[in-house]
Order: structure tokens, then sequence, then C-alpha cells
């Protein structure tokens, strides 16, 4: 493959922030840091680009955002054309993207919201013969991710920030090239003081797409340089570890640890959230069956300091724990709590992680019409921030209540979505438990024509 010369991505860089129709405000900087290039250097291929004659410089000077500083001459849209046409072409491999099959460069940039990820992603392809695209795409949604607890600390600590991890995209360049995480890579140069955040994301991304292992091998590097990670980092790090563990089948190795790191906390914040998840094992881990007691003071403290998108967290958390518990009454004002808390913190993707528990509920107490209208209204929200994963996961969710009502070729075509919407994502790991649940629910209704027909697919 014939790489991008350097004037043509930068100047098609230009062009995919200033077609950008939403009211992002991409700099010089930004646009640097997409392309792992210095300011400096990004104010030489604006000279270049201008004495070229693809690019003029409006009377706005000084201005930092791109959109106020150039536009695209009639000679630079020709050229950008013919860089589309070229791209248009390109296509990302088994071979080299760890994927099942192949997917068009065009397509992969479609899927992404922000000009400046679109960037980032064009510079990665363009300057890296392989690279893990599942990897990528997972990082990329749990990047803008208002939920993402990341995320959720970085704004408390930086609200300008908007829920942007201050690690995307200015380390996770370098760490969007491994598929494949082992000592050397995490040992390997690039891996500098403040990359934490990175690696702390490249975790969680490797959880979800069900590589555990990895997580594992990234959690025991960052606790070999604990005194080098904030207080925020270290929280974080416990609490994913404690979640790997308990895949494991180690809830009292788990427990241990977030009592531990709750009896160094000064936090208030840290505290509340170590409480959380001490609870959350205790309830769904240990069989403890007391719910109320582990998680109000949770919810009491996340209440009292304001923070409704945490005490929506809670409330779902201990929702669901009622559910397991067969207290049907109080998942269910629990979880409207949670949505209540959602509302008020304006994120949309709380709301709809409530209301896939809402569904849940509803399809435990029979109710498919009211399961299946929660899960539209849950897919119309994760369609309006673009994560299709998780559109993915809602279809999946829609195919067990079509099962479950009876409806086998309305559960079909759902799981056929699940595999479709967000390809390469899930990861083939997560489709295979996708699958070995429906099939396990179909055998339980005694649907073997369906168990055989899911096996096939």
């Amino acid at each position: 493959m014939k790489r991008l010369d350097r004037e043509s991505l930068v100047l098609y860089s230009l062009f995919l922030i200033l077609e950008d129709r939403s009211d992002a405000r991409t700099t010089r900087t930004q646009l640097g840091n997409a392309l792992v290039v210095s300011d400096p250097t990004i104010n030489l291929y604006l000279c270049r680009l201008k004495m070229s004659g693809y690019i003029d410089r409006r009377k706005k000077r000084f201005a930092k955002e791109i959109k106020g500083l150039i536009k695209l001459t009639r000679t630079g849209r020709s050229k950008v054309h013919r860089t589309r046409t070229i791209l248009k072409d390109r296509t990302l491999t088994e071979k080299n993207h760890n994927i099942a099959g192949s997917v068009p460069l065009n397509d992969v940039l479609g899927r992404l919201i922000d000009p400046i990820e679109k960037v980032f992603f064009l510079n990665l392809y363009n300057h890296n013969p392989s690279f893990d695209l599942v990897t990528f795409l997972t990082l990329s949604e749990m990047s803008r991710d208002d939920t993402n607890l990341i995320n959720v600390l970085t704004t408390m600590e930086k609200p300008w920030l908007n829920g942007r991890s201050r690690s995307f995209p200015d380390q996770l360049f370098n760490a969007s090239l491994y598929g494949n995480v082992d000592r050397r890579m995490l040992g390997s140069a690039f891996l500098e003081k403040g990359c934490e955040d990175a690696l702390l994301l490249l975790a969680e991304a490797k959880m979800r797409m069900g590589r555990s292992d990895d997580a594992l091998l990234i959690h025991d590097h960052l606790r070999s340089n604990a005194e080098e990670m904030s207080a925020d980092q270290r929280l974080i790090l416990t609490m994913d570890r404690a979640t790997v563990l308990l895949k494991y089948g180690r809830p009292l190795d788990a427990l241990k640890e977030v009592e531990e790191m709750g009896k160094e906390t000064k936090s208030e914040v840290h505290a509340a959230l170590l409480d959380l998840m001490g609870a959350f094992i205790k309830v769904n881990h240990l069989n403890s069956l007391v719910p109320v007691d582990h998680f109000a003071q949770s919810i009491v403290a996340f209440d009292s300091m304001a923070l409704p998108l945490l005490a929506s967290r809670a409330y779902d958390l201990r929702g669901m724990s009622y559910l397991k518990l067969g207290d049907i009454e109080a998942a269910e004002e629990d979880l409207l709590s949670a949505r209540r808390s959602a509302l008020k913190a304006g994120s949309q993707l709380a709301e709809a992680r409530v209301l896939l528990d809402l569904s849940k509920l509803s399809l435990h107490n029979g109710k498919h019409d009211l399961s299946m209208s929660y899960l539209k209204r849950t897919k119309s929200l994760f369609e309006n921030r673009s994560m299709l994963e998780l559109i993915s996961y809602t279809e999946f969710q829609m195919a067990l209540v079509e099962l479950d009502r009876g409806r086998s070729k309305q559960a079909v075509m759902h799981y056929r979505n699940c595999g479709k919407v967000a390809f390469p994502l899930p990861s083939i790991l997560t489709l295979n438990t996708y699958r070995n649940e429906l099939m396990e629910r179909a055998l339980g209704k005694g649907d073997e024509k369906l168990q055989n027909l899911i096996y096939t697919l």
C-alpha cells in the first residue's frame, strides 16, 4: 500500500475539520496531536500548503481554531478530491488489522464523530501497515463515553475537557498499534512517564474484548510503578483489577484489594466509589443478602456531593442487585431513581445504560412489549452518540426478548444485526459469548430448531 504523502495527509485532515458541521472547536494544537507533530511543524505545513496554492489564510491571523484560520482554495479542493478517490479503494484486512474479514477505510472514518478522531485514525492507518482495528475502535468509543470512570474523574478535575480523556489522542496513538500485549511492549520506549491513562484505557479495552489476561498484564505493570501514578489512576487501577479478578472467580481477592485501597484513600469521592465496588462484590459474588446496607453509604455520599452521574451508577447497581435477589419492587424503584439521576446529569449514555437494565427487569417480569420499548429508546440514545458496539449489545438484548416470547425469526434477525451493525466490533470472543447465551436460552425453552440455527450462524 502506497502511503499518502505528508502534504496530502495534512490537507485532507484540514478538509475533514472544515467540513465538520458540529460545534466542535478544533485548534492547531489538537491537529498536531492527532498527526503526532508539534505546533511549529503544523505551522510549517500550513505555510507550505499556502505557498502551493491549496489554502488561503483568513483575516483572523492569530486565530487558534482551524475553522477561523484557513479555507481551501479551488486547487486545494481538487487535490482533496484526488486524495478521496485514493482512499475510496483502501481497505482494512484480516491479515493486517486483526479482524474477521475486511472493512473499507471510509466505513471506519464514517463511524467516527469527532473530526480529530478521523484525523487521528487516518494518520494511524497511513503510517502503520498493521495494527489492531478492534482495539482502536473500542478505545475510540471509550474515549467519548462520559460514563467511563477515567472520563468522569478527569471532567471533575478539569470540566472544560467535556469528558474527553487526556490520553486521547496524546498517548493512544502508540497504544493503538498493539493488538497483543506483552512484557516487551510494556517496557518499550513509547511508554514514557505520563502514559498511565492510556494504559488504563487500553486495559479496560482488553477487558471489554474478552482479553482479561492482557488486562491483568497491564495492571501488573502499572502496579510495579504505582508511586508514579496519581490518586485517580490508582483508584481506577484498583477497581478495574478487581473486575478482572471477579472474571477469574476470585471475589475474595478482589474485595481485599478494594478494601485496602479504601483504607488508604483521603478522597470522599474515591471512598464512595470503593464502597460501591465493595457492595457490588459482596452482593453479586459473595451472596450477601442485605444490599441496602452495602449500597446506601455510596448513594448518600454521591447525592450529598451533587454527583448525579455517579449516583445513577450506584442506584443502577443496587437495583440490579435487588433483581438478583428477587425483590422486583425495590429493583424497579432504584432503577427509576438511577434514570432520574442520569437525566439530571444530562448524560444520554448513562440514561441508556439504565434503560438497558429496566429492559432486563421488564423481561424478567414477562413484560415483553415494555422491555422492547426500553430497548428501542436505548438504541436511539446510543445512535445519537454513534456508540456502535453498544448498539450491537442492544440488538442482542432485543434477540433475547424475542426469543423469550417465542418469536424465533425475529430473534435470529436481531442476533444477525448484532454482528453487523458495528463490524468489526464486538470482538469474536464477545460475539461467541452472545451466541452461547442465546443457545442456552433456546435450549431452556425447548427450541432445538432455533438452537441448531444459531449454531450455524
